[in-house]
C-alpha cells in the first residue's frame, strides 16, 4: 500500500542526486589529466561506479513501486491486458523523454570560434570554416549543465503539482479501477405494451441501469 508514496520519495532523491553528476562531470577533466597527459586514477572508477550504483538502485526501486501499484489496480478479469497497457504507457514515457532530452543538449549548447568570435560554430559549414582558418570551436555554454538545471526545476514543479493527486490514487480501493461491463445483473429491460386498438404492433424495448 506504500508503492506510490515510495515512488514520490524516490523522485525527490533522484532529482537531488542529479547534481552529483554535474559535479562529477565538471571535475572529470581535472582528475583524469595531469600536465596535459591522460592518466585516469583508480579512485575515479570507484566514484563512477558508486554514482551509477546509487542511480540504478533508485531507478529500480521506483520501477518496482510503480509495478506493484499497477498490479494492485489491475482488473483481475483481464489483468494481463491491463498490466500490459499500463506498463507500455509508462515505458513509452521514459523512453521518449530520454531521447528528447539528449536531442535538446545540442540546442542548449553554444560555441564560438577561437579566432573569430562572430562565428558561432552552429552548423557544420561554420565549424569547417573555423577549422580551415586555424581556429577551434570553443564551448561557451554547455547544454548538459543547462538541461540538468531546467529538468530539476521542472521535476520539483511537477512534484508540487501532482503529489496530492498521486497520493489520492493510492487511497482508492481496487473496485475504483475496475473496468465497467454491462451485464444482465445491472440492466433492467423495459417493454412498452401495445395499445388495444393497434392492428400491428412493434414492442419498444429500452435498457436502463438499475
Amino acid at each position: 500500500m506504500i508503492s506510490i508514496f515510495l515512488c514520490l520519495i524516490i523522485v525527490c532523491f533522484r532529482l537531488i542526486w542529479s547534481f552529483t553528476y554535474i559535479a562529477f562531470i565538471y571535475f572529470t577533466p581535472m582528475i583524469i589529466y595531469r600536465n596535459g597527459v591522460l592518466n585516469v586514477p583508480v579512485y575515479y572508477y570507484l566514484i563512477l561506479g558508486f554514482l551509477n550504483a546509487v542511480s540504478e538502485a533508485l531507478s529500480y526501486i521506483m520501477l518496482v513501486a510503480i509495478t506493484a501499484f499497477f498490479s494492485r489496480i489491475s482488473d483481475y478479469r483481464f489483468g494481463g491486458t491491463y498490466m500490459t497497457l499500463l506498463n507500455t504507457v509508462s515505458n513509452f514515457g521514459m523512453t521518449y523523454s530520454s531521447s528528447i532530452g539528449l536531442k535538446f543538449i545540442d540546442f542548449l549548447t553554444f560555441k564560438k570560434c577561437s579566432n573569430d568570435f562572430e562565428n558561432s560554430c552552429s552548423t557544420v559549414d561554420l565549424q569547417n570554416t573555423c577549422n580551415t582558418n586555424g581556429g577551434n570551436c570553443l564551448i561557451t555554454v554547455d547544454g548538459y549543465y543547462v538541461e540538468i538545471i531546467i529538468c530539476v526545476v521542472i521535476g520539483f514543479i511537477w512534484y508540487g503539482m501532482f503529489k496530492n493527486m498521486f497520493k489520492n490514487f493510492q487511497t482508492k480501493s481496487s473496485s475504483y479501477w475496475m473496468v465497467y461491463r454491462r451485464s444482465e445483473e445491472n440492466v433492467k429491460i423495459n417493454v412498452e405494451p401495445c395499445s388495444k386498438n393497434a392492428i400491428q404492433c412493434d414492442h419498444s424495448v429500452t435498457l436502463t441501469n438499475k
